[in-house]
């Protein structure tokens, strides 16, 4: 595969899962740190992404068990 193909496959990705695969790598690399209240807003300004794609990337990874979320809505 040419570095062409591979800039293309990663192109042709869905932004929700480059997110997912962002937010995962921040995960597991303790840029999170357990605990640590993080807002979507936040999360979505940090990865440049908008907050359809943050949410679906929380979604599947509280499924996972790789994260906790809580809705404080207020």
């Amino acid at each position: 595969m040419t570095n062409l193909d591979t800039n293309l496959s990663a192109a042709a990705l869905p932004v929700h899962e480059i997110v997912y695969q962002d937010l995962r790598a921040l995960i597991l690399l303790g840029e999170l740190i357990p605990g640590e209240a993080v807002t979507i807003q936040g999360l979505a300004t940090r990865l440049s992404a908008g907050l359809t794609p943050v949410r679906e990337a929380i979604r599947r990874l509280t499924a996972e068990g790789a994260l906790s979320f809580n809705d404080n809505r207020r």
